[in-house]
């Protein structure tokens, strides 16, 4: 009969638009994720150069740039390119270099690289690049690479080891970057989108006949409260789609990174406000054994002998830790 096959037609539509909800649900799950991981590997980041760095200063140029990539990767995402960015980045980077008076001539890069990995002309070099750079993302996350590189290249990490941890928040974040990009990149394919439409506008035409034989004068509203659910099941379905846009139910990467922004500030000012100096006075331990002033206890392949011996000596087990 008609109210049969109705039936199953209606059955087989809501079961499409079931699927296509949960994938357009799934999908902005994902994209919120993803950045906010991003946020996440930043405020990581920024944690760790504060326990390897050997000076606030380059920890706190480092998180600064640090910051720099939650902006870029919200740029990237919603297309605000050039100039629109200067002021954000001339504000973030620029300023937080060493002041001089006009009088005062610009210092060598080495100079003046003692406390900072980047001089200020250095720093505005690097943000006219990064205004006109393809993808802003990408280049931040190069000079993190770069600037982490020199920074251990002039003994302001403390060791190999936390070099290779302070990299990989770098890797974590190109990865979750990468993430926010494949969603971005992975459209609904244009022909089901299209179909869904059809079928839904198929389905509202032939639902008075059915109705009216039943609810008589009342099928006009039933037919368009119905027709409404339908439209709007559909309508949130291709609205998710595209999570990193300017509509009110994206992703909030502006209030994301303004929740960052509060953290890495109020981290920042503890750890500056401190009176202690990070001297990287341990990295004698490591300076003692690799000249083998101090005795090998641990056994190779075990793990690293040398942090063997250090927590064996950190436990109190007897034996010296500092050369004579």
């Amino acid at each position: 009969t008609l109210i049969g096959a109705f039936g199953m037609y209606s059955t087989a539509l809501f079961l499409l638009l079931t699927m296509r909800l949960n994938a357009a649900v799934r999908k902005y799950n994902d994209a919120v994720g993803a950045f906010c991981g991003i946020c996440a590997h930043i405020g990581r980041f920024a944690h760790q150069t504060q326990l390897y760095c050997t000076d606030k200063r380059v920890s706190t140029e480092c998180t600064l740039w640090a910051y720099a990539l939650s902006r870029a990767v919200q740029s990237d995402l919603r297309g605000v390119k050039g100039e629109e960015c200067r002021a954000m980045y001339e504000h973030l980077l620029i300023a937080q270099c060493p002041k001089r008076s006009a009088s005062q001539a610009e210092p060598p890069v080495e100079a003046d690289a003692v406390h900072f990995i980047l001089s200020a002309r250095q720093q505005k070099d690097r943000v006219d690049g990064l205004i006109i750079a393809t993808s802003q993302s990408t280049f931040v996350l190069q000079q993190l690479s770069a600037m982490l590189r020199v920074a251990f290249d002039r003994g302001l990490v403390t060791n190999i080891r936390a070099l290779i941890a302070l990299h990989t928040c770098v890797e974590a974040m190109q990865m979750a970057y990468a993430d926010c990009r494949r969603v971005q990149l992975s459209p609904e394919p244009f022909s089901y989108a299209s179909l869904m439409k059809v079928y839904s506008v198929l389905w509202a035409g032939a639902l008075p006949f059915v109705l009216v034989p039943t609810l008589q004068m009342a099928t006009v509203p039933m037919c368009g409260v119905l027709a409404f659910f339908v439209s709007k099941i559909d309508e949130i379905s291709a609205e998710l789609q595209n999570p990193f846009g300017f509509d009110i139910s994206d992703v909030g990467m502006g209030a994301v990174n303004d929740r960052l922004l509060k953290e890495l500030k109020q981290s920042l000012f503890v750890y500056n406000s401190s009176a202690d100096d990070i001297t990287g006075i341990a990295n004698l331990v490591d300076g003692a054994i690799d000249a083998e002033e101090a005795i090998e206890v641990g056994q190779r392949g075990a793990g690293d002998w040398k942090d063997s011996e250090k927590l064996t000596r950190a436990l109190g087990l007897g034996g010296r830790i500092w050369p004579n």
